[in-house]
């Protein structure tokens, strides 16, 4: 795994060396930077389920201004550490390590980015939504980024945002999501 552009362009990331974390393919990470293009310059950035921190690493190269990072095991947080401090993103980051939904409770500035990439086909998608619009933690213009398996049907009714666009790559489907009007 690999920073794809920007200022870390080239740089290898450290994974977390089990079969529990599922980090984004560098296809699908570049298929969704491609689509945000610009509107990663100067976000803020949120990566849940953050894993190695693939995805707010890559935000931070294209020139997101600061990425907070959350995780639940001591493992992912710690490689998300490591990873900063060896891109010098350490400055421009904060981690936390604890289970999503309790830290999203005690959060109240809103992202611009929000990545959310939770294990697959556990239902974690439409609760971690609802936290989040309960919080206002996605700012006026923000877009959520969501991975789930492509089997995962997210009931529109339900999500208390507007979905913009979706893809497939494989099993894999991506969400971008943003305030509804």
């Amino acid at each position: 795994m690999r920073i794809i552009s920007g200022t870390a362009k080239s740089r290898r990331l450290k994974t977390v060396p089990d079969t529990l974390t599922r980090p984004t393919a560098d296809r699908v990470k570049e298929s969704i930077f491609n689509i945000l293009g610009k509107q990663v310059v100067n976000a803020r950035v949120m990566d849940l389920f953050a894993g190695s921190g693939n995805l707010g690493l890559e935000s931070l190269s294209r020139g997101a201004s600061f990425a907070v990072f959350v995780d639940q095991r001591p493992a992912c947080t710690r490689i998300i550490r490591e990873n900063s401090k060896s891109l010098v993103y350490d400055k421009q980051t904060e981690i936390m390590q604890g289970d999503v939904f309790q830290v999203l409770r005690r959060m109240h500035d809103p992202f611009d980015l929000i990545f959310i990439d939770p294990p697959y086909l556990k239902d974690m998608e439409i609760p971690v939504l609802e936290l989040l619009a309960r919080n206002n933690l996605l700012s006026e213009q923000g877009i959520i980024i969501l991975e789930h398996h492509k089997k995962t049907i997210l009931d529109k009714g339900k999500i208390p945002f507007s979905c913009i666009r979706e893809k497939v790559y494989g099993d894999t489907m991506v969400s971008f999501l943003k305030n509804r009007l």
